[in-house]
């Protein structure tokens, strides 16, 4: 007989993971300290994942579906591409800024060996929209004609720049120094 997966389970086992992860680190991660944390049987954490090579790869691939997920609920077929730009530009701010702790998870692993082929295919896939919705841009001459990917890591890695250093002051940046970055980043890749 099948287990159904019960998602709040997950989701208290995600919590622990990400919390133990940014404390300690992925060398001193135990699958039992992630149950405890969880206040779940260790004997659960292995229904839903093998190991925590396991675990890591699924709430990497959670996390990143989450945030693409909340950024793409912004966007509108209707809207000019500045304006998508915009929203998308806004939404990802806003997301680094209010979940720092998922946005340093998701940067800490994008690139690490631990991620899976499968999770580094499933991870690419995640932000085709996004991709595409710069070439699309391209193609209308609106923005540069660098390769898209550069360009999407580049406006990431702006925005989670700022958003540690605000952070690291314990401080909240004003609506004019959001914009301003906005405008950085738009005037750094518009044609």
């Amino acid at each position: 007989m099948t287990r159904v997966k019960d998602d709040n389970k997950i989701a208290r086992i995600f919590a622990a993971t990400l919390e133990l992860v940014l404390k300690n680190g992925y060398l001193e991660l135990r699958m039992a300290d992630v149950a405890k944390q969880a206040h779940l049987a260790i004997g659960t954490l292995y229904i839903y994942f093998k190991d925590k090579e396991d675990l890591i790869n699924q709430l990497f691939i959670h996390l990143k579906s989450e945030k693409v997920s909340l950024m793409m609920q912004t966007y509108s077929a209707h809207d000019s591409f500045y304006i998508t730009f915009k929203k998308l530009w806004f939404a990802y701010f806003g997301l680094s800024m209010q979940y720092p702790h998922k946005m340093l998870f998701i940067e800490q692993y994008v690139y690490s060996v631990l991620l899976r082929d499968d999770t580094k295919s499933r991870s690419e896939a995640l932000i085709e929209p996004l991709l595409s919705i710069l070439e699309n841009a391209q193609k209308e001459h609106l923005i540069k004609d660098y390769s898209p990917q550069i360009i999407l890591r580049h406006i990431m890695g702006s925005v989670l720049e700022v958003v540690k250093y605000f952070h690291a002051q314990k401080t909240q940046p004003s609506q004019n120094v959001i914009n301003q970055c906005f405008e950085m980043t738009w005037n750094g890749i518009r044609q």
